[in-house]
């Protein structure tokens, strides 16, 4: 992709974002009816109508439709990209007593909005077909990873036909092509002058054939296979060689973590996700009497793991590769459940934390840390803001970081697993991105899921987004570096 490529691309989001503002200033966008539509009525109140459960509308409008969708006892999350719209549908909700949770932003940047998902209906009253075309593999791909097995997607679209642009419109061909995991179901015409149609597509449930892996005389299954092969791959062995690196940035949140973990000399600590080990062996040092057991499914990050243990001296700590979904661990095994970042990425969560609590002993602890949603006003949102439009989707490793953002998800997932006193509470510290701004712009460019993004960018638009991105990163320059405010999740439960 080359610089008039991204340009081009970037005038056709800006386009479409002028033309919606201009509909809602004018108080009179053509799709907001005010009525909600009989295809998604039957879809809630018909003779086969969906239990209630969690559903996400995609360019919610004003609101009525995720009204409609919360009164008849839906979780509901709405989207929509013109601020003016989510400030008239907060005002619909509230004055209908209804419980919607709005969001600001875009529909094909979900990972940087507050809704992880998974979500069990989707519904799109005319965005999809206005989206420009080079961001609709994003829009698809971050439904689908926020889709619960056999979720639908209830879409009314306009033909291309409808449009005197070469750019908007959409097609069955086209839906078939671009959910890739999805099942068209039907495509029923609607009753518009111009040619318009639903589409209701399903979520095909995931095949996922265990395999089996060892290490050492340990053998683990792993069903998390995606993930085993993307921390096995390339990103993994690059975390591994840069893991200095990365245990400053994450520095500033290590310590409020152990300090609610309160790690005794005879306490059995089990780290999750471990990583290259910096938190297993704090960890042990402070277990004196007893072991730290840390567990990852990234062999490259292990081995650095192993090697620091030797080098640094510390018996009382092994490393497991092993995926914790399913792992054996020892039943009661363990006194506290530790991670800094590492219980994102599972298929089923709530599978996972179950699994891992039978590892607690009664009355034991787990604490961990999550990221918090990406917000586009936060520092780190405004010194990268050069590397957004080129920020398609997230890199293979990446998938699933933004599972746990939500708090109430948190809480549903860690309840469900069995775990009870369920705290959540938020923490923000500095971040540590390197010596001085260039410094820093060398090790943002160099983390995977930019590496991804940037791997069919050209050099001139790549060296661009560089030299931006350096001199957004001097505004965050003090006396011991590069310091960006991140913000996570600080999670406590327990074993009954």
């Amino acid at each position: 992709m080359d610089a008039a490529q991204i340009d081009a691309e970037r005038a056709q989001e800006e386009a479409v974002r002028r033309e919606l503002e201009t509909y809602y200033r004018a108080d009179r966008p053509p799709w907001d009816t005010g009525v909600t539509p009989p295809e998604l009525v039957a879809l809630v109140e018909g003779r086969d109508a969906l239990p209630p459960a969690r559903a996400l509308e995609l360019g919610c409008g004003t609101g009525t439709n995720a009204v409609y969708l919360a009164r008849h006892g839906w979780d509901v999350v709405a989207v929509d990209l013109i601020d003016r719209a989510v400030e008239r549908a907060r005002a619909k909700a509230a004055a209908a007593g209804a419980a919607v949770r709005l969001l600001c932003g875009d529909a094909t940047r979900l990972d940087e909005l507050d809704a992880p998902g998974p979500f069990d209906l989707f519904f799109d009253l005319s965005c999809y077909c206005g989206i420009p075309p080079h961001r609709r593999d994003a829009y698809a791909a971050g439904l689908t990873r926020r889709a619960a097995p056999g979720a639908r997607l209830l879409m009314f679209g306009y033909g291309p036909e409808a449009f005197d642009d070469p750019i908007s419109g959409v097609t069955a061909d086209e839906l078939r092509a671009r959910f890739a995991g999805w099942e068209l179901v039907d495509a029923t015409p609607g009753t518009n002058e111009a040619p318009t149609f639903w589409f209701t597509l399903r979520r095909e449930p995931e095949k996922r054939e265990p395999t089996t892996a060892h290490e050492g005389d340990l053998m683990h299954t792993v069903v998390n296979v995606q993930q085993a092969e993307a921390w096995n791959g390339w990103e993994g062995a690059a975390w591994a060689d840069n893991a200095p690196r990365y245990d400053a940035m994450m520095d500033g949140f290590t310590e409020p973590l152990l300090e609610l973990a309160a790690i005794g000399g005879d306490d059995d600590v089990l780290d999750i996700g471990c990583g290259t080990g910096q938190l297993t062996l704090l960890a042990a040092r402070l277990a004196t009497r007893a072991r730290a057991v840390g567990v990852d499914i990234s062999e490259p990050m292990l081995a650095r793991a192993r090697a620091d243990a030797a080098d640094q001296g510390i018996a009382n700590v092994r490393f497991d590769q092993a995926d914790a979904e399913v792992h054996p661990f020892d039943q009661g095994g363990f006194d506290i459940v530790i991670s800094r970042g590492g219980v994102m990425f599972f298929s089923d969560a709530v599978a996972a934390f179950a699994n891992i609590a039978r590892a607690l002993r009664p009355g034991g602890r787990m604490v961990f840390i999550v990221p918090q949603p990406g917000r586009p006003g936060s520092e780190y949102a405004q010194a990268t803001a050069a590397l957004a439009p080129l920020m398609r989707r997230p890199s293979p490793a990446a998938q699933g970081m933004g599972s746990l953002s939500d708090p109430d998800r948190i809480h549903q997932v860690l309840g469900a697993a069995g775990l009870t006193e369920v705290r959540v509470r938020p923490v923000e510290a500095p971040m540590d991105y390197g010596r001085d701004a260039a410094d820093a712009a060398d090790f943002i460019l160099g983390q995977a899921p930019v590496r991804f993004n940037l791997q069919d960018v050209d050099e001139a638009a790549t060296t661009r987004a560089r030299q931006e991105l350096q001199a957004a990163l001097t505004a965050y320059e003090t006396p011991d570096g590069v310091r960006i405010r991140g913000s996570v999740w600080l999670v406590s439960a327990i074993r009954p």
